[in-house]
């Protein structure tokens, strides 16, 4: 850790201060970052629902016109 400064596993108050501020800081980047990275999460999310109901549509539809095509053959 870094407010250790003499290697001897004591961390000395006044360097752990100086430090303090710079810890909080990472805390919250990692704090935003993580909800960023859910954001796009649940948008890639409703993407691929979106992009998988569409190609239910499509099969579907494309059985309607091959249900279509048989009766007009028969």
């Amino acid at each position: 850790m870094s407010a250790d400064l003499n290697g001897d596993g004591k961390i000395d108050f006044e360097e752990f201060m100086k430090h303090f501020v710079d810890v909080l800081d990472m805390i919250e980047l990692n704090r935003q970052m993580q909800d960023r990275y859910q954001e796009i999460i649940n948008d890639e999310r409703k993407r691929l629902e979106f992009v998988q109901q569409s190609l239910d549509d499509v099969g579907q539809k494309t059985q309607q016109e091959i249900q279509k095509l048989k009766e007009q053959v028969a």
